[in-house]
Formats: structure tokens, sequence, C-alpha cells
């Protein structure tokens, strides 16, 4: 966001654009890797609270670090390999796929 400039919307709604269709067409696709980046890092960085989870929460409370937790420790699931699966493939995919589609609006520019 330090790298966004915000006379490019003004610009666009200078031009006509509705302030909706100028945040749409010009700051969402500037900001949605960090936007992206930034949940992709909060989502991990829960994981990292399992302490906080296991002693905050009650007995009924199941968040996914805990439940992890509980199935490591009490019993052996392929869930949790299906979980790391999605946890690093998850990612990999999204940086992927953001990847493709600057490649290809840069493209349609040039």
């Amino acid at each position: 966001m330090a790298a966004f400039r915000s006379t490019l919307e003004r610009a666009a709604q200078g031009l006509g654009a509705s302030p909706v269709v100028a945040f749409r067409t010009t700051t969402l696709p500037i900001i949605a890797p960090a936007v992206l980046s930034a949940a992709l890092f909060a989502f991990l960085t829960s994981f990292d609270n399992l302490l906080i989870a296991l002693f905050m929460g009650g007995p009924s409370t199941k968040t996914l670090p805990v439940q992890i937790w509980n199935s490591v420790v009490m019993y052996v699931e392929p869930v949790i390999a299906a979980i790391g699966t999605v946890l690093v493939v998850g990612p990999l995919a999204l940086v992927a796929l953001a990847t493709g589609l600057r490649r290809m609006s840069r493209s349609r520019t040039h």
C-alpha cells in the first residue's frame, strides 16, 4: 500500500468513473497482491496461536489448530495430511494464479 498512488484513483474519477468503478478498476488490481499476501500471512499466523487457543478456549471450542493438535496427539488420521497438503498447495496455487493474471494483464496493455 505504500507504493500505491491515490492520484490514479482520483484521475479515474476525474475522467468520469464513479468512486466504486474507480476503486474496482484502478485501486483493486494494484493492491490485490498485497491484500492476498496479507490474508495468507494472517491465516498462517493463526496456527501459531495454538497455545492461546488451547488455554483460552472452552471445551466446546474447536478451532482448526486445536482440532489438528488433538488429531496428532490422540490418533493418527489422514485428515492431517490432507490439511497439510492444502496449506502447502493452496498458497502456491494462489501465487501461480496471481502471477498468471499479472502476465495476462501486462500482455494486454503492451
